[in-house]
């Protein structure tokens, strides 16, 4: 298993490991699997970075996709990043991986070949992870029905 080095994807891979029940044998902290950085806007609410930079907020609300935060990552770098991820795990047989929303988004997105604005549009589940096999993808609940 490959996780985040943020807190809140370890605690997410420990509730895992606890359902696997010993299935993982080694689990490794990835900063390649981090999630998009926010730069000097990182920790603040989108209201406070529109009030203290509004002109680089509404740059990067204007194209997401290239204009990166001050000192951060566009969605392209973000889509760059991921495909040099998985191109260095590609010959990995079975790999566990706990991420976050837009890493996440954008190695399905890349994997799956998808344009930029296909790409921006996949969802970002906080009750799911998505299995890749095959050239293909399949959504599964964290909480499947009983």
């Amino acid at each position: 298993m490959l996780v985040s080095p943020l807190g809140r994807a370890r605690r997410s891979a420990a509730l895992i490991l606890d359902q696997l029940d010993g299935r993982i044998a080694e689990v490794r902290a990835d900063p390649g699997v981090i999630e998009i950085s926010w730069g000097r806007w990182e920790g603040m609410r989108r209201p406070e970075i529109a009030a203290r930079d509004p002109e680089n907020w509404a740059a990067r609300q204007a194209d997401r996709w290239n204009v990166p935060p001050p000192g951060g990552e566009s969605h392209a770098m973000l889509a760059d990043r991921a495909a040099g991820w998985l191109e260095r795990v590609r010959r990995v047989p079975r790999l566990v991986v706990v991420s976050h929303g837009a890493f996440g988004s954008a190695l399905r997105g890349v994997y799956l070949g998808l344009d930029r604005d296909a790409m921006m549009s996949l969802e970002k589940p906080q009750d799911a992870f998505f299995r890749l096999e095959a050239g293909g993808l399949t959504r599964i609940p964290a909480d499947p029905p009983a």
